[in-house]
């Protein structure tokens, strides 16, 4: 069996040019979606899918075509379960049922629950953003609730006693690979959080390292044979693309179509350094990566390895201020 892939399903794109898309792409897992009812990670983060109603019209004629999953994947929810679950059992079990959805990322346990109860055959993906860092939380989610895929934390791709760990478990590894967030991110928690209650905390993404530039969970798509092993389905990011930035996406991973720039092909936020160089025109090559950044886990960083410090150095010259 070939590389499998679960692909974003972008809002900024009408339905018949999206469908056409996916059509040129024959390794698809699933397609994974917001709904304008529900609000995840990314729509409280940005507050741009809540009410966009496009997806609708995809669920409907994509029926039978692709196995679709719904996320809900916030850190927390801010309300009771009850009030959870009652508003599931009205607005969203019909939903379920009326466009057939196939399957749902979940970040609550006790909401994973009920939706195995609700809805038996039912997909499961236990979100990244659940931050299973050990296979003994894994393996009571798959108990209790019957996850079936697991995201695994996002800097999975790049830690291989990890993903080697949790498959020898026999779990099914859903690995992100194109997300550009900081490899070992300080902030990770307090910005999940931050993204859920919506309040504004001082996160410093690259925290003042222009080299964190090159240390990232970005995993190259020409790394991907080291961990095709262990991994059972790649996902690609980019929930927000525009219809040629989602093609590039799939091209680089899918087809291993050569890139120039990662910023042609890498996911990543407003505040990150690889933002900053992109405004003052410095645009990092795929060939910039140091190789070691595969594996590495940046356990040496600046104390006897230097080189992704040496490596941005030449990229930009004021990458230290």
């Amino acid at each position: 069996m070939g590389r499998l892939f679960s692909v974003p399903y972008s809002m900024k794109i009408d339905t018949s040019s999206y469908m056409g898309l996916l059509s040129e792409y024959p390794d698809i897992h699933s397609v994974y979606m917001g709904l304008p009812i529900l609000h995840n990670h990314l729509s409280l983060q940005h507050g741009r899918d809540v009410t966009n109603k496009r997806v609708y019209d995809f669920l409907e004629k994509s029926k039978g075509l692709y196995k679709r999953i719904v996320v809900y994947n916030s850190i927390s929810y801010n309300t009771h379960d009850s009030e959870v679950f009652d508003f599931f059992d009205k607005e969203v079990n019909p939903l379920i049922e009326k466009y057939k959805i196939d399957g749902f990322v979940i970040t609550s346990l006790p909401l994973a629950i009920k939706l195995r109860q609700d809805f038996p055959s039912i997909e499961l993906h236990s979100s990244c953003n659940c931050f299973q860092w050990n296979t003994r939380q894994m393996d009571l989610w798959r108990e209790l609730a019957g996850v079936n895929v697991f995201n695994p934390p996002r800097e999975a791709a790049k830690t291989p006693s990890m993903l080697k760990e949790m498959a020898k478990e026999g779990f099914k590894l859903k690995v992100l690979v194109n997300e550009a967030c900081v490899y070992g991110c300080p902030y990770t928690i307090n910005h999940a959080c931050s993204v859920a209650e919506r309040t504004n905390n001082f996160i410093q993404c690259m925290s003042g390292d222009y080299a964190n530039a090159l240390r990232t969970n970005l995993f190259l798509p020409e790394w991907m044979d080291t961990i095709d092993d262990y991994v059972y389905c790649y996902k690609l990011a980019g929930r927000e693309a525009p219809y040629d930035f989602l093609k590039n996406i799939l091209d680089a991973y899918i087809l291993q179509k050569p890139m120039t720039y990662i910023d042609e092909f890498a996911t990543y936020g407003g505040g990150s350094v690889l933002t900053k160089l992109s405004n003052r025109g410095v645009r990092i090559k795929v060939s910039d990566i140091p190789e070691k950044t595969r594996y590495c886990e940046a356990k040496e960083c600046n104390k006897t390895c230097f080189i992704c410090s040496n490596a941005m150095s030449k990229i930009n010259s004021t990458w230290n201020g």
